[in-house]
């Protein structure tokens, strides 16, 4: 994953950022508590967690599977309230989805009848201080940087997994929000789509001309986590708990070939194992 020179600079000063403690970190998460009642008992998704995100950080968020961590992305998100604990938002807690934060969903979560621009514009429209030409412009814009510009009158049928998913991206660029959410969403492309679609959306996420601060992102995959996160939090299962903050100080570009970058990898799949 080769960054190009402007990017290689807000990388340095993305790690001189993280070793400062902002006064209200941009995501908080306090005391969390996520359960459910099905029929005759009670099920803990998630109990005490507490962490923070800073500011040009990208988390990502590990657990074994069926653990609960897309449970836990959504209610980050705000599209589901918690049992217990709160979350909070540059300082406010959160009681619905933020204007703040953006979901992007790993099954695309794209209107069928709809044109990509149609699907990336629906999110702007929600907005009453746009009106129909600017949403439509910033739409056009978002599309453009995520390499879909011919691609904008097409329906999500007509495209691939990785075109669809980054139609998802393209929503989020062009709210402009300043947390991105990022729930699997490599899971269901093929290896190449895959690769070629993290770098493009950590470079997103890092340049200078994003609006986006912060990310977290949940996977499975152990090696997409070290190359692409600054910080990995490892969840047990039943309930989640945090079991080790694993901070990844390897430079950037980051070489999957490295002893140290495996290093990381066994020490993740010991500790999920």
């Amino acid at each position: 994953m080769q960054l190009q020179p402007e990017e290689q600079e807000s990388s340095k000063a993305r790690l001189e950022a993280l070793s400062r403690t902002d006064a209200v970190p941009p995501v908080e998460v306090r005391n969390l508590g996520i359960e459910y009642t099905l029929s005759d008992r009670k099920l803990k998704v998630a109990e005490d967690l507490n962490f923070s995100v800073s500011y040009d950080e990208f988390l990502i968020l590990m657990a074994p599977s069926g653990a609960g961590k897309s449970t836990l992305l959504r209610v980050i998100s705000g599209l589901e309230a918690p049992s217990a604990g709160e979350v909070r938002i540059k300082g406010k807690p959160l009681a619905g989805p933020s204007e703040y934060s953006f979901m992007v969903f790993q099954n695309f979560a794209l209107l069928p009848w709809k044109t990509v621009l149609e699907n990336v514009e629906l999110g702007l429209l929600s907005r009453k201080r746009l009106s129909e030409e600017e949403s439509r412009t910033r739409a056009m814009k978002a599309i453009e940087k995520v390499g879909l510009k011919d691609f904008a009158g097409s329906y999500p049928g007509e495209l691939s997994g990785g075109m669809k998913q980054r139609v998802g991206i393209a929503r989020a660029i062009a709210l402009e929000p300043e947390v991105i959410l990022l729930d699997e969403p490599f899971s269901s492309l093929d290896a190449v789509s895959a690769r070629k679609l993290r770098s493009e959306i950590y470079t997103l996420v890092i340049s200078p001309k994003s609006p986006i601060r912060v990310a977290i992102m949940v996977t499975h995959s152990v090696e997409e986590a070290v190359a692409l996160a600054d910080r990995i939090l490892v969840l047990s299962k039943s309930p989640m708990k945090i079991k080790k903050e694993i901070k990844i100080e390897i430079p950037r570009p980051r070489r999957a070939s490295s002893e140290k970058f495996h290093s990381y990898v066994d020490e993740i799949y010991d500790l999920l194992s």
